[in-house]
């Protein structure tokens, strides 16, 4: 692991371990980030510029690109699955406890 400094678009923090965050930069570059001592490991490189990333209540990690498409990211190994092809423009996005993505 090494310390970067980041542009990083979005971040997100699963509820199961507070330790680690999740981000993806302009790039389309998919981190992790230790959050006791910001050590950073790229996960993925080549994954879609995020409009926003969410956790749902389950810990699995969505995301929504800039094209309007909503996919699912593994966070041990970055690789996306698509949902959704025809989201709205958004600025953020999160689930209520009931799993609703808003």
């Amino acid at each position: 692991m090494r310390k970067l400094f980041l542009i990083i678009i979005f971040l997100s923090i699963t509820s199961k371990c507070f330790a680690t965050i999740y981000g993806v930069s302009n790039g389309g570059v998919f981190y992790s980030i230790n959050s006791v001592n910001g050590d950073t490991t790229i996960i993925n490189n080549t994954i879609p510029v995020m409009e926003c990333l969410a956790f749902n209540t389950s810990n699995v990690l969505y995301g929504v690109s800039r094209g309007g498409v909503l996919y699912t990211i593994n966070v041990s190994t970055g690789v996306v699955t698509q949902i959704e092809d025809n989201m709205p423009k958004i600025d953020g996005c999160a689930f209520n406890s009931l799993n609703t993505l808003y």
